[in-house]
């Protein structure tokens, strides 16, 4: 584990001291967005076990010469569910950083390697856990579109696929995450299609009561009375 994050700290030591001109000549972007979420698989030689997952405020420092990116997030949480015990595993993750690179000049989509660490977490709630970690290393793609002039990256789709080592355990994994925004505005409006659909049947509902609507039941029609002679037959 010492290991994996000595490795890590001397990527991210080489992508800053490496390119120092560079940096002061503008080279570097600094952006934010406000977090992901989605779910994914983990395949081990075990189990396979399925994730859930979701990060708060995502931070981007991205080298635009080199266009190797770093990502760092201060909370992620995860939820994995083993069919072995048929049990939830919940963590809070506070260090976390995910670096990239993008073989391509294509400012809205990355397609290219990543390596990635989780550590530093807390577990099932019942204090900080220094033991568990999470190692990935594989292909990245990730679709994203930019507002507020730029400085705020709207990750419309993110997926990653390749090798993973949790706490020593040797597995594959495959995830796909969504921009929290995206979720969000989903979320909000299905909410306003059913208020909307409510009010709807409650305006119909009260047009009928009050006789006004187009769909007013109407009172059935009486039969006529068979024609009758009250005369009496002589």
């Amino acid at each position: 584990m010492k290991r994996k994050i000595l490795l890590l700290l001397i990527l991210v030591n080489v992508f800053f001291n490496a390119r120092t001109q560079e940096v002061t000549g503008g080279d570097l972007e600094f952006k934010w967005n406000y977090g992901n979420s989605g779910g994914g698989m983990n395949v081990f030689s075990d189990e396979n076990n399925f994730e859930l997952s979701a990060s708060l405020m995502n931070f981007f420092i991205e080298h635009n010469k080199t266009n190797i990116g770093l990502e760092v997030t201060p909370l992620k949480y995860t939820a994995n569910y083993s069919p072995n015990t048929q049990k939830w595993d919940q963590y809070l993750y506070f260090l976390n950083g995910n670096l990239y690179w993008n073989p391509f000049d294509i400012k809205n989509i990355i397609l290219g390697p990543f390596v990635s660490i989780n550590y530093l977490s807390v577990k099932n709630w019942e204090g900080f856990n220094t033991d568990e970690y999470v190692f990935g290393s594989g292909l990245k793609f990730l679709l994203r579109t930019y507002i507020n002039e730029g400085k705020h990256p709207f990750h419309i789709v993110e997926s990653e696929i390749g090798y993973r080592n949790v706490s020593g355990r040797h597995g594959f994994c495959f995830n796909v995450n969504f921009d929290l925004t995206l979720l969000a505005a989903f979320i909000i409006g299905i909410m306003q299609a059913e208020a909307s659909d409510v009010a709807e049947a409650n305006e119909d509902y009260e047009r009928q009561i009050s006789g006004t609507g187009p769909f007013v039941p109407k009172e059935p029609k009486q039969p006529k009375p068979p024609f009758q002679d009250d005369r009496e037959i002589r």
